[in-house]
């Protein structure tokens, strides 16, 4: 097996080499190139907004808009009491996410992977993307991936800056290392699982979140 993988991995080695030199490669990720913009989102910042949150809508995802990063866990607490659901829940652990008034909001975090115990999920997206509506999200210890994934209903946070126009832009959120190095996984979350599988009927909740709740918070300096 090491065998069969150390030819494979050198083969691409040999053919990358060829083709783009190593500094050419580490010239591109410092800088990637821009390519086609779709023209509806090269527009103001309230045209990307809007875009957004229709985008979103149509994916069945549910948009709320708050005034700071503050309001967002009596948001959270809100959303829970409608459901009947206890006032705990998961949370990725961002400083930005954590230094919020969890507790005046009577709520409590916990924190780690999902699992089959886990109803609510709440996390702080790395991006909005305008152009389909969808959350780019990183894996790290912070944020498990399996908190995106298993918990039926997601609610997110997403500060108004962190909304780009398209999936590309987004990816320049990603954090990176000084060597170059990227997180181990990036999902793109666009509204609430679904499958057709089945008669070609629309489920939801088939494999993943069955309900995403994007809360939209404006500047904190605002």
């Amino acid at each position: 097996m090491s065998f069969a993988r150390d030819r494979i991995l050198g083969e691409i080695r040999k053919r990358t080499e060829k083709n783009e030199p190593p500094s050419r490669l580490r010239a591109r990720l410092k800088d990637p190139p821009v390519h086609t913009i779709p023209a509806r989102v090269r527009r103001g910042e309230a045209e990307r907004l809007s875009l957004f949150v229709r985008m979103a809508e149509l994916a069945k995802a549910e948009v709320v808009r708050i005034k700071t990063p503050a309001a967002f866990p009596e948001e959270v607490r809100r959303l829970l009491a409608e459901r009947g659901l206890p006032p705990e829940v998961l949370a990725s652990r961002e400083p930005a996410l954590l230094g919020l008034p969890w507790a005046a909001a009577g709520l409590r975090l916990r924190h780690g992977r999902a699992g089959a115990e886990d109803r609510t999920g709440v996390a702080l997206a790395l991006a909005g993307v305008a152009e389909t509506g969808g959350l780019l999200f990183a894996a790290s210890p912070a944020s498990p991936m399996t908190l995106h994934l298993l918990c039926d209903l997601h609610v997110v946070l997403l500060p108004e800056e962190r909304l780009c126009g398209t999936a590309e832009e987004a990816f320049h959120f990603l954090s990176r290392s000084a060597d170059g190095a990227l997180p181990s996984a990036v999902t793109l979350v666009t509204g609430p699982s679904r499958t057709a599988d089945i008669e070609q009927r629309i489920a939801l909740g088939a494999h993943g979140p069955r309900e995403v709740h994007i809360v939209l918070a404006g500047r904190a300096a605002r």
